[in-house]
């Protein structure tokens, strides 16, 4: 839910920021929905790949031995 809340953002800011360059300059910005989606995509791949992995080797710890080193 964490990555999916910040691709979001991410989506977000950068149509703020595109839009903010529109006004200042005489530039034209374009955002597609292929960069749209690649960038989202992105974010939420990374979010659940390094979720996941010290999620999968706590899991495969002993709780005992876990708790012993806190």
């Amino acid at each position: 839910m964490i990555s999916v809340l910040g691709a979001g953002l991410g989506v977000a800011l950068a149509f703020l920021g595109s839009y903010l360059v529109d006004l200042k300059t005489t530039l034209e910005s374009l955002i597609t929905l292929k960069a749209i989606v690649l960038a989202a995509g992105v974010g939420i791949l990374m979010g659940i790949i390094f979720g996941l992995f010290p999620a999968i080797r706590a899991a495969n710890k002993d709780p005992i031995e876990a708790l012993r080193y806190e």
